[in-house]
């Protein structure tokens, strides 16, 4: 089911959570990020105000470029 949080993967290395959150902050108000490196890997917990904002997120913003790199969005 839905929920307010998305997960990003596949981020570039120097990528800041203020870039993050300028990405993804056109969909709704963006609670919380957390920015983290998992297996050498950038990643992040996006946390949006509600359900649908995150739905959103999640649909429009899978697989577009972020610091000329393609992102991944999951729940």
């Amino acid at each position: 089911s839905p929920t307010k949080m998305i997960h990003v993967s596949s981020l570039p290395q120097d990528v800041t959570e203020e870039e993050i959150v300028a990405h993804l902050e056109e969909h709704g108000p963006i609670v919380n990020t957390k920015l983290f490196e998992m297996n050498g890997k950038k990643q992040a917990l996006v946390l949006f105000d509600n359900e649908e904002q995150a739905t959103e997120a999640l649909v429009c913003q899978h697989a577009t470029s972020l610091g000329g790199k393609i992102g991944r969005a999951s729940c």
